[in-house]
């Protein structure tokens, strides 16, 4: 059965349980986009439908919705260089746990885990950092690595 949320059509075959709507619910009121926005940010379209299999179908039937989704451009190669995919992993999710990093790129994590460099990845999140912080680790990584070579 359809039903409208915003002028989205949600036409679900999923059910909830009675007397508690979930945030698909269109009773619920909860839009698509602002669940993936609050709880997937930055995650892209092929990785939500392991994550959760109703926004990604809710997504696939709504053009509108789709076209906001990130998706990836290419494959990325990283061969075997591990100085390389660690300068990868300072330069985009610097301050990321590995369970963060798990959530927001399930395929780079995978990328690290079956080069042995998970070790390398804090386990805790670093939290807030301000730019200066941020300019300062990058610094100590690179040293780092140049150390190691």
């Amino acid at each position: 059965m359809a039903e409208k949320l915003d002028g989205l059509i949600i036409e679900s075959p999923w059910k909830g349980v009675e007397g508690e709507p979930h945030w698909y619910d269109v009773k619920s009121g909860v839009h698509p986009l602002r669940h993936y926005e609050d709880h997937y940010k930055g995650v892209i379209y092929n990785e939500l439908v392991k994550l959760d299999p109703v926004l990604y179908y809710i997504i696939s039937i709504n053009p509108e919705l789709y076209s906001k989704i990130p998706k990836r451009k290419s494959p990325r190669v990283f061969g075997d260089d591990p100085d390389y995919i660690l300068r990868y992993y300072r330069d985009n999710y610097l301050g990321m746990s590995q369970g963060e990093l798990r959530r927001a790129d399930q395929s780079f994590y995978q990328i690290l885990r079956k080069n042995g460099l998970l070790p390398k990845i804090p386990k805790e999140s670093f939290g807030e950092l301000s730019e200066d912080e941020l300019v300062h680790l990058r610094d100590l990584i690179d040293i780092y690595l140049k150390r190691c070579n």
